[in-house]
């Protein structure tokens, strides 16, 4: 079910002009996500998360893990003040799309790290670079 989603993701993304199917399809991740197991939320975050549907946010997720990270959502522009205000005791971090993707703001050379480095040499479906969209 939740491959569907990225599939139907990469479709609403290419074919409507309004990002609000994206937001749908998060809430429907999220839902199916909740259902693994009991461990992948706890009563905090489901109520932070629903404090934001009910002000107008269209889905989320959940980023970072351990007691640390953030909640990522959705929310059409009409409603983002009310959510703003409904999460005002949170930290809001603003974002913006760019087309030049993820970069790397700081990056220490002279440290290896070999646990995480691997071979990007295969790839298992095309990337689709935001300006071909």
């Amino acid at each position: 079910k939740l491959e569907l989603i990225v599939d139907e993701a990469i479709e609403t993304i290419v074919s409507q002009d309004s990002l609000d199917g994206v937001g749908r399809l998060l809430h429907e991740s999220w839902v199916e996500k909740r259902k693994l197991s009991d461990i992948v939320s706890n009563t905090r975050v489901d109520d932070i998360y629903q404090s934001a549907l009910k002000a107008g946010s269209l889905g989320g997720k959940l980023c970072g893990a351990g007691g640390g990270g953030m909640m990522l959502l959705y929310v059409p522009k009409r409603y983002q003040s009310r959510v703003r205000r409904a999460l005002s005791s949170l930290l809001y971090v603003p974002f913006r799309f760019s087309k030049t993707g993820s970069q790397i703001i700081f990056s220490n050379k002279a440290v290896r790290h070999p646990e995480v480095e691997c071979n990007h040499s295969t790839t298992i479906k095309k990337f689709i670079e935001l300006e071909d969209i």
